[in-house]
């Protein structure tokens, strides 16, 4: 038995509270943290613009084929395409 006026008197119970309280905000914090620091939504490419592709060391110009839902298929001035 405890004592709910005394609530240290259930050591047990109170520890089992403050770990999920603890938990719980770390979640929320965690939620924040990727929430703001996760990637914006950048604006559709069109075909005219200019764009270009790290190849190894060296970045190259592109040309875009067409997009994806979430990426882009572009092609090199050698025809390689990605």
């Amino acid at each position: 038995m405890y004592n709910p006026k005394y609530p240290q008197a259930n050591g047990e119970a109170e520890r089992a509270v403050q770990t999920i309280e603890s938990l719980r905000i770390e979640s929320v914090r965690r939620r924040f943290y990727y929430h703001n620091h996760s990637g914006k939504e950048l604006p559709p490419l069109n075909k005219v613009e200019k764009a270009t592709l790290q190849h190894g060391n060296k970045w190259v110009p592109v040309t875009l084929i067409r997009n994806t839902p979430r990426s882009y298929i572009v092609q090199t001035p050698e025809g390689q395409k990605y």
